[in-house]
């Protein structure tokens, strides 16, 4: 697929590198976001909607972060907070 190098899917392209067998979690504000074959898997696991984003038609799907607190293992988080993955810490955007 071609997709538009924008600086979001090129930091979400360069932590799922690192993490290929993953399903990753990124965090967008107050959603986690899940993109390509990770949105697709957990669309379909987590039983929300699939959609796209419009212009250059990627898969992604999303959950609020408050809606995954606790159910969400944080053994479960495969990049470390602050490049785009994993839970929220300290100082790091809005959070508990």
């Amino acid at each position: 697929m071609a997709v538009k190098q924008t600086p979001l899917i090129a930091q979400y392209l360069s932590v799922k590198q690192r993490v290929p067998d993953a399903i990753l979690f990124f965090r967008l504000g107050d959603f986690y976001e899940m993109f390509f074959e990770d949105a697709e898997v957990g669309a379909r696991v987590l039983d929300i909607q699939l959609t796209s984003r419009s212009k250059d038609g990627v898969p992604l799907c999303g959950v609020p972060w408050r809606a995954t607190r606790p159910p969400i293992d944080l053994d479960l988080w495969p990049a470390a907070p602050g490049d785009g993955g994993g839970p929220p810490g300290p100082g790091m955007g809005r959070g508990p």
